[in-house]
């Protein structure tokens, strides 16, 4: 993130999916802040009736879970040529 930190001219804002998961309102709040009104659904966006065409589609149909987080850990033994590549 720091690269488009750098290269974009506009502010990103960001999220750290443990904090997503664990205290939502908080994270959407700041996200929110953005220049965006509170609206609360966006806490039960799940229960949208809205058409979605992506390719993570069903995931948008079901609400923030932690299931993934450190999910990483399982393939880390496999990770050290991209930890090198992405330090240097």
């Amino acid at each position: 993130m720091s690269r488009w930190d750098k290269v974009l001219p506009l502010e990103i804002k960001d999220v750290q999916y443990e904090e997503l998961v664990t205290k939502p309102q908080s994270i959407l709040d700041d996200i929110l802040d953005f220049d965006l009104p509170w609206c609360s659904e966006c806490l039960d966006f799940f229960n949208s009736e809205r058409h979605v065409v992506a390719a993570s589609g069903e995931q948008v149909r079901r609400p923030i879970y932690g299931s993934s987080i450190c999910r990483w850990k399982h393939y880390e033994a496999h990770l050290d040529s991209l930890k090198k590549a992405l330090s240097s």
